[in-house]
């Protein structure tokens, strides 16, 4: 397994994706490749920062954490896996008190670990709602200048030292 991350929470760090994978599918066996895009992900909804996500057509999942950046409400994550078979054949339980007559639908019991299924996803519907796209571009939009005028205010005064530089946000 490869895990680039795309905006690590820690340090925002951003892994080339695309040359990544490049490495993962030349090797002899597969590897699955993941990025964990928790933090940094939820930019791809700016057209001008989509290129943090370059390559994301070519991995196997994506995980994306909206109650980082996107407003939402603790906890939120969101999982896109290209084939969802490996996952399911990882977690599936099935014991007899589980077995149904409908057990030949889908069940998101076997994504997660987990049994039980809040409603996380009404959390996030809102806040859709509430903001739209365009609220949560420009939420990111204003964080991003925020951060610049805060960069800009620590070098200009003597007493801060930023040590390590912007990295993906000209």
């Amino acid at each position: 397994m490869l895990v680039p991350t795309v905006g690590t929470t820690s340090t925002t760090a951003i892994d080339p994706v695309r040359s990544l994978v490049a490495v993962a599918r030349a090797q002899r066996e597969p590897v699955w490749v993941h990025i964990d895009g928790a933090y940094g992900g939820a930019a791809a909804i700016c057209p001008e920062l989509r290129y943090w996500l370059d390559g994301v057509e070519l991995v196997d999942s994506l995980c994306i954490n909206p109650h980082k950046w996107l407003m939402v409400a603790m906890d939120c994550s969101l999982l896109w896996v290209r084939d969802r078979r490996p996952l399911i054949q990882a977690l599936a339980l099935d014991p007899e008190y589980l077995k149904s007559d409908f057990m030949s639908q889908t069940n998101y019991k076997d994504w997660q670990v987990a049994l039980g299924r809040r409603f996380r996803s009404l959390k996030l519907w809102f806040t859709l709602r509430r903001f739209g796209a365009e609220g949560l571009r420009a939420h990111i939009r204003r964080s991003i200048e925020l951060t610049r005028r805060a960069e800009s205010l620590l070098l200009q005064d003597g007493r801060f030292t930023i040590f390590t530089p912007r990295c993906c946000v000209a």
